[in-house]
């Protein structure tokens, strides 16, 4: 799975702030691997810092430029979110890395992944059906990581997506964000989610610039 990399991406594009990236694949991945603290990627180098896991780079981003809430309150609230669309991603990517995913989609999509597209919105509504954001009233990290999520959602099951209309609202009104929208056009958004066991896991959706 990438979605992390894409969440530091969204976040990064949201606040306007330059970035660099580096790809590593192939024979390059195979020799940074054994030097990783973990074994995995990303990992994330601002000056003399430099972090691993996913998650503690979100956490240290949302920290830095105010994304994680206001108060005690609201960040445990983010990491819940945090949590659940990380359950959400290893379900979805079980699929997608099945021998014969296309065998299973029917019952993929109205089995597991609605009854997790149904608990994620439950929750979303929790403050009510007028909710902009998952926690509070402004943008947060979970928002980046439900969003990223929700991408790959729309890419392979649309149908099912659409079937749960706030969640769809909420993947709508983060894609038509000023930044986000001119992002999701531009060359830096890669039209694939990753790795798999049969190669690259593409967006089956995306045309250049047709977003």
């Amino acid at each position: 799975m990438c979605a992390g990399v894409e969440v530091i991406r969204l976040i990064f594009e949201e606040l306007g702030i330059e970035y660099q990236e580096r790809h590593v694949i192939g024979d390059d991945w195979q020799a940074l691997k054994p030097k990783t603290p973990f074994g995995g990627l990303p990992i994330y180098q601002e000056g003399d810092l430099v972090l691993v896991q996913s998650r503690a780079i979100f956490r240290y981003l949302a920290r830095k430029h105010g994304l994680y809430g206001s108060t005690e309150a609201d960040q445990a609230q983010c990491d819940i979110v945090a949590e659940a669309i990380d359950d959400a991603e290893v379900s979805l990517w079980r699929w997608l890395c099945d021998a014969d995913p296309e065998e299973k989609r029917a019952a993929f999509a109205g089995g597991e992944l609605s009854m997790t597209l149904g608990r994620l919105q439950k929750w979303f509504r929790r403050n009510g059906d007028g909710a902009q954001f998952w926690v509070g009233d402004s943008m947060t990290y979970a928002d980046f990581m439900a969003f990223a999520y929700l991408d790959e959602v729309r890419a392979f099951f649309p149908e099912t997506l659409a079937q749960f209309p706030a969640l769809h609202a909420f993947y709508d009104r983060v894609a038509a964000r000023r930044r986000i929208a001119a992002y999701l056009k531009s060359p830096r958004y890669l039209p694939d989610f990753g790795y798999g066991p049969r190669g690259r896991i593409k967006d089956p959706a995306f045309a250049p610039h047709s977003r």
